[in-house]
């Protein structure tokens, strides 16, 4: 049972275009919130990168090199996991900063995933449609709004707003010491985690980056055309065997490692 729970809400300090943002955020909170200091990956130094960035280390392999701002946004969310359990929450909502919440709505849809989350999983809630899953349990609210917890077989990119619960949080602060690739690229690892992903759909979460302006992650200059001609090659490449290990997997396993879903009114 979900009971003792937090919001926490990831914004780098020196972003200040953001503040007016994450105070809207905190404003609209009905969760108790604490905006966490996220960490900056271009203040790191070589040998705190070295310490928890390993290139090629799992597999299929990722192939391309992190930007400081990946390192720093994947580190973020470990301190994020790392609070869940010193503050001894059964969950937290693990926001970041360039999000809005569209309440009431968006209420509904927390306690729906607070009610039937359980120990181990992982809830995306996220910005946009990600296509049919199989459906574990759906409900109308007393909004009128039917919503889903849905179980995806290729967990769809992005961590701008999910319901981390306090044992998906040890198993990911122990699989995740060294990485080799961005948290959402990693999360979809699950053989790797071995956590239970999850989503919760309609979320009532919008992304407004666009309307913030400056992206927090950072990128290089040198070398923009070669490099996007480079991953746009690779990328539907890595694409590719990631949906081939998560199907090849959830065909083996099926209901020996995945909770089985089970369609309600």
């Amino acid at each position: 049972m979900i009971e003792k729970t937090k919001a926490f809400v990831i914004s780098l300090p020196r972003a200040v275009h953001r503040l007016p943002q994450v105070n809207r955020i905190v404003k609209s909170s009905t969760w108790p919130i604490e905006i966490l200091e996220a960490v900056d990956g271009a203040a790191l130094s070589k040998e705190e990168v070295e310490a928890v960035y390993q290139p090629r280390r799992f597999r299929p392999m990722y192939p391309f090199s992190l930007r400081r701002g990946e390192i720093g946004c994947f580190l973020s969310h470990r301190k994020a996991w790392l609070r869940i359990l010193r503050d001894g929450l059964d969950a937290a909502l693990i926001l970041e900063d360039d999000i809005e919440l569209e309440q009431p709505q968006f209420d509904g849809t927390l306690e729906f995933a607070r009610v039937h989350a359980e120990q181990g999983d992982y809830i995306q809630l996220q910005v946009r449609e990600t296509g049919p899953h199989p459906v574990c349990i759906e409900r109308i609210g007393k909004d009128g709004y039917r919503r889903q917890l849905v179980q995806p077989t290729v967990v769809p990119l992005r961590t701008t707003a999910q319901l981390v619960t306090r044992d998906a949080a040890f198993h990911l602060l122990d699989a995740t010491r060294v990485f080799d690739r961005p948290v959402d690229t990693f999360l979809q690892m699950v053989w790797e985690t071995g956590v239970r992903m999850r989503i919760v759909e309609p979320s009532f979460v919008c992304e407004v980056s666009e309307q913030l302006g400056t992206n927090t992650i950072g990128h290089t200059s040198h070398g923009i055309h070669w490099n996007r001609l480079r991953r746009e090659f690779l990328r539907p490449w890595y694409r590719q065997r990631i949906r081939a290990k998560s199907r090849g997997m959830a065909k083996r396993e099926g209901e020996r490692t995945i909770a089985p879903c089970s369609r309600a009114a």
